[in-house]
């Protein structure tokens, strides 16, 4: 990763993908960066692996933010949009994504930014979710393409579509039939209401079992993307 220095002087947009770890001792480590609140959060979750993935992926979140804005990780307040969105004061945007063993992080100076992760598992009605959830000319370039690319083909779509509702702040709420994202190619059709220009971007390398994108606002500028970090290098040096 880029250090400190550089990463505030060029304020680029930057996306990190993160492996994640099961280890207890990583967990335990972890688990001392979270705040109060962010301890109860991690307590709600029945199944183990989204309370473990939670935990290791909101302290990375900490830390991160730390180097970007100056300040220990412990000093990191979230305020909360309306539609829940966290943000903290300042010019810094970020979102944050966590699927299987990765957690993915996005940063942005002075414009909106969402990303999104998804963790490939097998469909057995993946077209029955896709008329119900996508606009109907995703769908249909989904069926044109041959069937081993299918599957892929509609985690991309949900990731992509996933990273616009995040980048606008309106999650759900915003129809997800209402704008359409890239398939195999071609640009992002925004939601009709939405005043605002957005930019797509989509990894330049594949990452096995996984599909994630990132939208963020305003036209396209460089993107920082050093590939795969794992969480251990970034709890060790906070």
């Amino acid at each position: 990763m880029a250090g400190d220095n550089e990463i505030h002087s060029m304020k680029a947009v930057e996306i990190i993908p993160v492996a994640l770890s099961r280890d207890a001792a990583v967990i335990a480590q972890a688990a001392a960066f979270l705040d109060e609140d962010e301890q109860r959060r991690a307590a709600r979750f029945v199944v183990e692996e989204p309370r473990l993935s939670f935990t290791v992926a909101r302290a990375v979140l900490r830390i991160l933010l730390g180097q970007r804005l100056g300040i220990a990780p412990a000093a990191v307040r979230f305020t909360y949009g309306a539609y829940g969105k966290p943000a903290v004061n300042g010019d810094l945007r970020f979102n944050l994504s966590h699927a299987g063993s990765m957690a993915l992080y996005g940063f942005a100076w002075g414009r909106e930014i969402g990303v999104d992760i998804e963790h490939h598992r097998r469909q057995t009605d993946r077209m029955g979710i896709a008329q119900r959830f996508f606009h109907p000319d995703e769908c249909a370039r989904i069926l044109q393409l041959p069937e081993e690319l299918r599957e892929k083909a509609f985690y991309d779509v949900w990731s992509r579509k996933e990273a616009y509702i995040k980048a606008t702040g309106m999650g759900l709420s915003l129809p997800l039939t209402g704008f359409q994202v890239p398939v195999a190619g071609g640009e992002l059709r925004k939601w009709s209401e939405d005043p605002r220009d957005w930019t797509m971007w989509l990894p330049p390398r594949e990452l096995a079992g996984y599909s994630y994108a990132m939208v963020y606002e305003g036209a396209a500028s460089d993107v920082l993307d050093e590939g795969v970090v794992r969480c251990e290098r970034i709890l060790a040096a906070p």
